[in-house]
């Protein structure tokens, strides 16, 4: 056998072989020695004459293999069975290839090709429209209506794909327009419908397919018509052609439905249909029922009901108006909820007028002093109750507001559930029987929070980004989204300027106020100062109710002779500010904090603890204390994200359950007598 050279080693002179090697030569062969050549019995091989010696060393393959061994040769790719090569023939339109085929394999004219759906060669070929083929398997025998394996006809197949003369030729030759897929419940109409071929619907209806023909979806178990088919998709073209061609009426009743056409292609956002259908005359009062069987009476109500808010936005500019009033605030809260449908309603139907201002706040002197728009907020006792809130919502859309920072009702219901314990009255609590929830200032604090960590997420400049508005409506929306985030966060910079400088005069107003001539501190007028009237928790106010007890018994425990000059030279409240400082940088644990977030419930929980550390934190770093803690709650940069506040550093002080766990109820009492 004659050895293979390695790959790469191209040599001007043949390979010396032993002379018993047979004359045949194999692939590119060696040039000849003349014939004149003595014949030798002992050929010398020269030592490594084309340097393979040197290449195999380089080659990691084992070396002690023979060369034949190391040659790497391509496997022969198999060659294409008849089906295949039928597939193939079919779908390049190679007339004659499938005529030859078919002569040497007659039986694969009814057989079903490889694939997933198994189609026959005349499905494939009404698939890929080729007319001439089809014609010729149909004069060989193929049965015009014979389906794939998955029960799809070939005029099925032709009607999606839009092949007109393929429709013709098939329907002229026997093919049946009114058949069903046994499976999936559609007619050949309605393929033609998916697929959006007018020209195929046209030429279906000419054969006698029906717009209005009742199907049923048997993953559905209910009715549908190719013209409902047409109104989801929007194909405004077919429905407008079908329309004109057969003289309906705009006020049509969709069989399967029992609804207008109009409220049919609302409820879909079919916004093509709609247009065409107002144009056309249609009545936009017509009633149809909504989820669970509501009753919906106009367009309006069915758009805001399935939450078209394109079709909305439509309305707004070109269809039936609706007057914005005051009362019609409260009815559109009522209707479609808090969130993007009240906020086009109110704000997209005035776009046109002059003069608005970007930020649509309708009062100018809540702009001059934004933080009054939280407080009045806050006074309608907005985290009382259900009802109060979308009282209060209605208030504040009537200024002009956007009510989004509102809508995921589940946090609403947390901050709800956590007013009953954060503004608990821990002194005298039968004074107040009305009050419910937490005080006007706490929710002023718990309204600042809500509001910065809304206005601050990622995605507050695109709140009203892919709803399908318009690209002008979907620009103004934003802008005015934009406009009243930076509006609100001046008001949250304002009342936390407010808090802090309450917070700071604390030591001060116990010395001058709420500490007697006798050395006790009056400690239900100063708890009911820093909750009616900072807006401070109840826990943190009890926490600072224990800082302040135990930094001026700290204070008067000081002996005289070991004060230093420059300590004794301040004034007392300066004197205990300064011991509240030092306490405050050894409180790494808050009881108060950890035993009200031990009677939260899994859904509060995240929302109570975030206030909690959020107002701790801002309590001490009114005095200068933080501690290298970090939360996601509480102000960012707008259009900042959460994983960029976290890396800036947001401290907040720990706590810890174990500790409280252990304490006895006389020492977890935060205001022992």
């Amino acid at each position: 056998m004659f050895p293979v050279p390695a790959p790469g080693n191209l040599a001007q002179f043949p390979i010396p072989v032993p002379i018993q090697a047979p004359a045949q030569q194999y692939g590119n062969p060696a040039p000849q020695v003349p014939n004149t050549a003595p014949q030798v019995n002992n050929v010398v091989v020269p030592d490594d004459p084309r340097g393979t010696k040197r290449s195999r060393e380089n080659d990691p393959q084992d070396f002690d293999e023979p060369v034949l061994k190391l040659a790497r040769t391509e496997p022969a790719a198999e060659p294409d069975g008849p089906e295949q090569k039928l597939i193939k023939a079919i779908m390049r339109g190679d007339l004659s290839g499938v005529q030859m085929l078919l002569r040497k394999s007659p039986q694969l004219l009814s057989s079903y090709l490889p694939g997933n759906f198994g189609l026959t060669p005349l499905c494939l070929a009404a698939n890929c429209g080729q007319k001439e083929i089809a014609g010729f398997l149909l004069s060989s025998g193929s049965s015009v209506n014979a389906p794939a394996r998955d029960g799809t006809t070939p005029l099925m197949l032709a009607s999606h794909c839009g092949h007109v003369e393929m429709i013709r030729q098939l329907c002229l030759l026997g093919a049946d327009p009114l058949a069903i897929h046994p499976g999936l419940g559609f007619d050949v109409l309605a393929a033609a419908v998916k697929g959006t071929q007018l020209g195929a619907c046209k030429e279906l209806i000419a054969h006698g397919a029906d717009m209005q023909r009742l199907l049923k979806d048997p993953t559905r178990s209910d009715y549908y018509t190719p013209l409902r088919v047409a109104i989801t998709k929007d194909f405004s073209e077919l429905v407008d052609w079908w329309m004109d061609a057969y003289q309906q009426h705009a006020n049509l009743i969709e069989p399967a439905s029992a609804t207008s056409l109009l409220n049919l292609a609302v409820s879909h956002g079919a916004l093509k249909v709609v247009r065409s259908l107002l144009q056309r005359g249609a009545d936009p009062n017509a009633t149809m029922f909504g989820r669970d069987s509501k009753q919906l009476i106009g367009v309006w109500n069915v758009a805001i009901h399935f939450r078209r808010w394109e079709i909305v936005e439509y309305l707004l500019s070109a269809g039936p108006r609706i007057r914005l009033t005051t009362s019609t605030n409260s009815a559109l809260i009522s209707d479609s909820g808090v969130g993007v449908g009240t906020d086009i309603c109110i704000h997209l139907a005035s776009q046109g007028l002059a003069k608005l201002p970007a930020d649509r706040v309708t009062h100018a002197q809540l702009r001059q002093h934004p933080e009054r728009i939280i407080e009045g907020l806050a006074q309608r006792c907005f985290l009382s109750s259900s009802p109060q809130l979308l009282s209060a919502v209605c208030w504040w859309v009537d200024q002009g507001l956007l009510s989004v920072p509102f809508c995921n009702w589940a946090v609403m219901q947390n901050f709800i559930t956590g007013t009953g314990l954060l503004g608990q009255n821990v002194f005298y609590p039968e004074r107040y029987p009305s009050i419910t929830g937490a005080t006007q200032a706490q929710q002023s604090q718990i309204l600042v929070e809500l509001l910065s960590d809304t206005i601050c997420s990622p995605d507050w400049s695109q709140r009203f980004s892919d709803l399908k508005l318009t690209p002008k409506g979907e620009q103004t929306m934003n802008q005015i989204a934009v406009a009243q985030g930076e509006l609100l966060l001046k008001g949250v910079a304002h009342l936390r300027v407010q808090f802090e400088k309450q917070v700071a005069s604390l030591p001060s107003l116990c010395i001058n106020s709420y500490i007697t001539l006798s050395h006790q501190l009056n400690e239900p007028d100063l708890y009911r100062t820093m909750t009616r009237e900072w807006g401070l928790y109840d826990p943190v106010a009890r926490a600072a109710i224990r800082l302040v007890k135990e930094a001026y018994e700290k204070l008067r425990a000081l002996p005289p002779q070991r004060i230093p000059p420059e300590f004794a030279a301040m004034s007392p409240s300066e004197q205990l500010r300064q011991v509240m400082v030092e306490l405050l940088e050894d409180w790494d644990k808050i009881p108060e904090l950890v035993e009200t977030l031990l009677k939260c419930d899994a859904h509060a929980l995240d929302v109570v603890s975030d206030l909690l550390f959020q107002q701790w934190r801002l309590f001490g770093e009114t005095f200068g204390v933080t501690k290298p803690r970090y939360s996601q709650f509480g102000p960012r940069p707008l259009g900042s994200s959460d994983s960029e506040s976290v890396l800036q550093g947001e401290p907040v002080m720990e706590v810890d359950e174990a500790p409280v766990l252990a304490v006895s109820s006389r020492e977890a009492s935060p205001l022992p007598q």
